[in-house]
C-alpha cells in the first residue's frame, strides 16, 4: 500500500489562517486520499480533533512530543535529525548524495526515517538509486524528494513504483515539495488508488487553498 503523507498544514502556518481554514484543508485533504496530515503542535492545538485525520507532529525535540504522547489521533512525531522511538519520535534527515556516509551511518538503525533531498536523482539510473536508499537504512522510509531539479513529483511516482511505500507532498508543491493533487492523481491511474470521489475532492481543495492564499497575500 501507498501512504501519502501531506505537509500543507505546516507550511500553511506562515499565513496565519484561522481554524476554520485550516479545518477546512485539513478535511479535505483527508477526502482526498492523503493518509496523515503533517502539523505543528500550534496547529494541532488550534485544529483539535478533525474527523478521519491521522496525524503526524513535528516537534523541535523528544521531549516535546511527551506531552501529545496518550493522543489517539497522532501517530508517531517528527524531529529534525533527531529519534526516539520509545517515544515513536523519528527523524528527518536530508542526504543529497548516498556517499554522505556519517548522516546514513548515524540513522541507519532507525525503525523509520524521512529523507529529503536527492534532487539530482533525476540525472541517475532510478532503480539503482532507490535501490541503493532502502538498502542504506534497516526501517521504513518516508522519501521527501526536493523540487531543485523541477522533478520531485516525478522521483515521488518513481519512488512508488519501484517499491517505495511512503511519499511526503504538499498541495501546489509548496516547501519545494512533490505536488500533492498531481500524486494523487497520478497514483490513481498509475495504481488504481482511492477512487474518484477522492479526485472530486481534489478539485475542491485546489480551488479553495487558492482563495485562501489568494486572499491573503491581497490582506
Amino acid at each position: 500500500m501507498i501512504r501519502v503523507i501531506d505537509r500543507t498544514l505546516v507550511l500553511l502556518e506562515a499565513f496565519h489562517l484561522k481554524e476554520p481554514a485550516f479545518r477546512e484543508i485539513a478535511e479535505l485533504l483527508c477526502a482526498c486520499g492523503a493518509n496523515f496530515l503533517e502539523i505543528t503542535p500550534a496547529v494541532y492545538r488550534q485544529l483539535g480533533t478533525v474527523q478521519g485525520a491521522q496525524y503526524i507532529l513535528r516537534v523541535e525535540s523528544p521531549e516535546e512530543a511527551m506531552a501529545y504522547a496518550d493522543r489517539a489521533d497522532i501517530k508517531r512525531f517528527l524531529c529534525k535529525s533527531l529519534s526516539d522511538t520509545a517515544l515513536r519520535v523519528y527523524p528527518e534527515i536530508t542526504i543529497n548524495d548516498m556517499r554522505d556516509f556519517f548522516t546514513v551511518e548515524r540513522f541507519r538503525r532507525c525503525d523509520r526515517v524521512r529523507v529529503c533531498g536527492l534532487a539530482d536523482t533525476v540525472l541517475q539510473p532510478h532503480s539503482k538509486v532507490f535501490s541503493n536508499l532502502r538498502s542504506a537504512f534497516e526501517g521504513a522510509i518516508e522519501f521527501a524528494a526536493d523540487n531543485d531539479c523541477y522533478a520531485a513529483t516525478s522521483l515521488a511516482l518513481q519512488w512508488a513504483m519501484l517499491g517505495g511505500t511512503e511519499i511526503v507532498a504538499s498541495v501546489f508543491g509548496m516547501g519545494n515539495m512533490a505536488a500533492f493533487e498531481d500524486v494523487t492523481r497520478l497514483l490513481y491511474f498509475l495504481r488504481g488508488r482511492r477512487t474518484r470521489s477522492a479526485l472530486g475532492a481534489l478539485r475542491q481543495l485546489e480551488t479553495r487553498l487558492q482563495a485562501m492564499l489568494l486572499e491573503c497575500e491581497s490582506a
